[in-house]
């Protein structure tokens, strides 16, 4: 996702980054071609916590066959939870791709939270 403006945050994959927050030391930064942001490499455990909290939230919603393919290490766990919530009226999803429905939205952060943990 890419992020523009003012403390915005931005994510290739790889490395994040989150532009200044105050207005006019990013315009400047911006117009004297300066470096008006910050970077980061997030770790592995990371990127999957950014994926769940980025996908889930969205129709776009988050692919079990990509976590399990690229996250091995942490989708026996994950599954375990996430298994428990398909006979809910909390996810919605078919083909293997599933996002939080209206009513799981009201309880996203309790829900994300316990899928996140290990």
């Amino acid at each position: 996702y890419l992020g523009i403006g003012p403390a915005a945050h931005s994510f290739d994959g790889k490395t994040r980054q989150w532009n200044i927050a105050h207005h006019l030391k990013y315009r400047k930064g911006v117009s004297l071609g300066r470096d008006f942001y910050e970077m980061e490499t997030p770790s592995k455990k990371e990127r999957f916590h950014d994926y769940l909290l980025t996908r889930l939230r969205t129709t776009r919603g988050i692919d079990l066959r990509y976590l399990q393919k690229n996250f091995t290490e942490f989708y026996p766990s994950f599954y375990k939870k996430f298994v428990r919530y398909l006979d809910t009226d909390l996810l919605e999803g078919k083909n293997n791709i599933f996002h939080l429905s209206e009513e799981g939205m009201f309880q996203s952060d309790a829900i994300i939270m316990e899928l996140m943990r290990r």
